[in-house]
């Protein structure tokens, strides 16, 4: 028996495309799985500046503002290394004692240069209520938000 070759041919050629359309199927398939894992990874790691509430309290005064979460905020403390919450100037100046005062330093794109800050007797943000941190002076005005939340304070606000 012979075949005939032209429809042997058209047979490759349809197999041929099927396989490219399966393959091509399976590509888009993959796509669609790298792209959801990559997106899980962003998310996991997308900046987390969210609005807080936070209260400050300090020598019988007691001040509550509205606050962001900014990942560029890690300064600490360089002698206890506890976080330090950056407030505009008209916060800072209702809290601080005289006394109290503590020079942190701190380098900006701007250059070095020292804050002063000093610990309150407690913050709270949502569920954390805590004494482990810094009050710095913003040299400059935070305009919308009064206060910036230092990102390693993330771990222990539990959103609700």
């Amino acid at each position: 028996m012979s075949v005939n070759n032209e429809y042997t041919g058209d047979s490759i050629k349809v197999l041929k495309g099927l396989e490219a359309v399966k393959a091509a199927k399976e590509l888009e398939q993959n796509f669609e799985e790298i792209v959801k894992i990559a997106l899980k990874i962003l998310d996991k790691k997308a900046p987390s500046n969210k609005e807080y509430v936070i209260n400050i309290q300090n020598d019988g005064r007691n001040v509550t503002c509205t606050a962001l979460m900014d990942t560029g905020n890690n300064l600490c403390d360089p002698f206890s290394g506890y976080p330090v919450i950056m407030v505009d100037k008209s916060i800072f100046t209702q809290l601080f004692n005289e006394e109290k005062i503590r020079l942190i330093p701190v380098s900006t794109v701007n250059g070095d240069s020292l804050i002063r800050a000093f610990r309150p007797e407690k913050i709270t943000v949502k569920n954390l209520s805590t004494n482990k941190v810094y009050i710095g002076e913003s040299n400059t005005s935070l305009d919308e938000y009064k206060a910036i939340l230092n990102i390693n304070l993330e771990g222990e606000i539990h959103n609700e």
